[in-house]
């Protein structure tokens, strides 16, 4: 597990542009990248009980687990949130963050989207927690450029935004990379909200 989140720091200390420095180049790089999107507040009721959200879930995915640490967050701006996945891309494009079969798959991709979105609430000062979680889910369906390859596991993004609860997939550019909740093709088995 450590050498995994050590892998998926490298590349959101590349992308938030704060150090890298490169092993196969004998002089250290800077890479610097545009600023993480303001960020905005939500429009509406703010906060969030996480019991809400997971009784939300269960209607559409009864017996998921669903694991967290607070019990209060705070909803999203959705027109934050396309600011954000407007960025991720662009950066990631920038930069050749592609994805990489067991090194840079899916949970490395999903980890470094959790983590830049609540690195951008925290600069602002954001509390309590942005509710995004990771989510696991099956892959028996095709979902915004990812094949299907049923039976596999596949790591996503799963977010409530002023405009309802979203489901992310954070390595591709499709523009049906954002959808409702109701509408996620794939068996969901598990999210997990700060963890």
């Amino acid at each position: 597990m450590r050498g995994k989140l050590f892998r998926a720091l490298i590349p959101c200390l590349l992308l938030t542009g704060l150090l890298c420095s490169c092993a196969t180049s004998p002089s250290a790089t800077t890479i610097t990248v545009d600023r993480l999107p303001a960020w905005r507040a939500p429009e509406g009721q703010e906060e969030i009980k996480v019991k809400d959200l997971v009784a939300e879930i269960h209607r559409r995915a009864p017996g998921v687990q669903v694991r967290w640490e607070d019990n209060v967050y705070k909803r999203i701006s959705y027109v934050w949130l396309e600011e954000y996945l407007h960025w991720t891309w662009k950066t990631a494009l920038e930069h050749n963050v592609t994805y990489a079969s067991e090194s840079y798959d899916c949970e490395e991709f999903s980890l470094a989207f959790y983590l830049l979105a609540s690195r951008a609430a925290s600069l602002a000062g954001q509390k309590p927690a942005p509710l995004i979680g990771r989510m696991v889910a099956t892959q028996d369906y095709p979902f915004a450029g990812i094949p299907a390859v049923p039976g596999k596991k596949h790591e996503l993004i799963i977010v409530a935004t002023d405009r309802g609860v979203f489901v992310v997939e954070p390595q591709t550019q499709s523009p049906h990379r954002l959808v409702p909740l109701a509408q996620y093709p794939n068996r969901i088995l598990k999210i997990v909200f700060s963890d």
